[in-house]
């Protein structure tokens, strides 16, 4: 993805006796950042969170720019200095020329918690989504053997190679004026063949990625309450599943997600309280699953929520939920039930667990 001059920065001028930045950019949820930094020995990338954002930092290793020790740099991880790549490991033993940051593009995973770094338009590294487990940090093309958290790039993944072309793909689409509009009409179409014609409409404007809405359906007959909709959750991946979901599991039949809720159409905190939930998963890099619960620190009485499927929690509170959904003829959409619940509910909520709070809800 072509970088905004807000989002890239290159530098070759020192910072300060030790970090030498050659290359920066954040992800377009403006919640990740990746960095390129050389202290005259090593070049390492890293992938931090921004601001207060939560999330681990995962760094893997580029290149030595000097001759690689025999073994591993077990004194510089002591001292908290980048480590050498060991002999047996590196492509380069007596170590390359400082790279030219000029040459250096990146494109993100579509949860923005990965990124794929090209020099000279090739791969040179990654930093996959599921990086940090079993002690992976990423991928290296000029590293031949495991060393401090970092593997050689992937001979033979033509899966692995086929999701960064498709995520690379999938950027220059949302880059298109038209591809909003398209998948916003589509979905919303959807909606109201089962809740009739929207009657609001909420722009979230604070942020160009995720782009997502809120939708108001007028309130019905039996309570007067209205149903509300979130609109664009389903048009990136979910964040962190790889990490949160069984081995087994297939990962396609979560990635998409929309949340539908009720309230009263007086409750005007409600949609940019759904807003801001809508948004969380990528800010967090965490999905959203059955039964997990959503705290928004509010002081109010339904402004928290489990995640529940439509039935039978969701006809609790007497609504409909859209039929199967598919998007980019694919992935398959999950509608959860936004289930709204009371403070007094929170505590009982960590001792009892999402159950057996939503089937009070159930009963009640």
């Amino acid at each position: 993805m072509s970088a905004t001059p807000e989002q890239n920065k290159t530098e070759n001028n020192i910072e300060d006796d030790h970090s030498h930045l050659l290359f920066e950019q954040v992800n377009p949820y403006g919640s990740r950042a990746v960095v390129i930094e050389s202290d005259g020995r090593t070049v390492f990338m890293y992938l931090c969170p921004v601001d207060d954002y939560p999330g681990e930092m995962h760094a893997v290793w580029l290149a030595n720019l000097v001759p690689a020790p025999e073994q591993a740099d077990v004194q510089a991880m002591q001292s908290g200095t980048a480590p050498l790549m060991h002999r047996s490991a590196c492509d380069h033993p007596a170590g390359i020329p400082l790279l030219d940051s000029a040459q250096f593009q990146v494109s993100w995973f579509q949860e923005g918690t990965g990124v794929v770094l090209f020099y000279q338009n090739e791969i040179e590294a990654i930093i996959p989504p599921w990086a940090g487990a079993d002690g992976l940090q990423g991928y290296a093309r000029r590293a031949v053997d495991r060393g401090i958290g970092t593997l050689p790039l992937p001979e033979e993944s033509p899966a692995f190679y086929n999701r960064i072309e498709h995520d690379r793909l999938f950027w220059e689409a949302r880059n298109r004026k038209e591809h909003w509009a398209t998948f916003r009409d589509a979905l919303l179409a959807h909606y109201e063949n089962v809740y009739g014609k929207h009657t609001r409409y909420f722009a979230v404007t604070d942020r160009p990625y995720p782009t997502l809405a809120i939708v108001e359906f007028g309130g019905d007959s039996i309570d007067g309450r209205a149903v509300y909709a979130t609109l664009g959750m389903s048009n990136q991946h979910v964040p962190g599943l790889e990490t949160r979901l069984d081995s087994g599991t297939n990962p396609e039949s979560f990635l998409r997600m929309e949340i539908i809720t009720r309230a009263l159409p007086a409750d005007e905190w409600l949609p940019g309280l759904l807003a801001r939930m809508a948004v969380y998963p990528w800010l967090g890099g965490v999905p959203f699953l059955q039964g997990e619960s959503y705290e928004s620190g509010m002081d109010l009485d339904g402004a928290n929520f489990l995640l529940g499927h439509a039935e039978p929690y969701f006809s609790a509170i007497q609504t409909g939920m859209p039929a199967a959904y598919t998007v980019e003829d694919r992935f398959p959409v999950r509608f959860y039930a936004g289930v709204p619940i009371e403070k007094a509910m929170l505590p009982v909520l960590k001792v009892r667990g999402a159950d057996f709070v939503l089937s009070k809800v159930h009963r009640a």
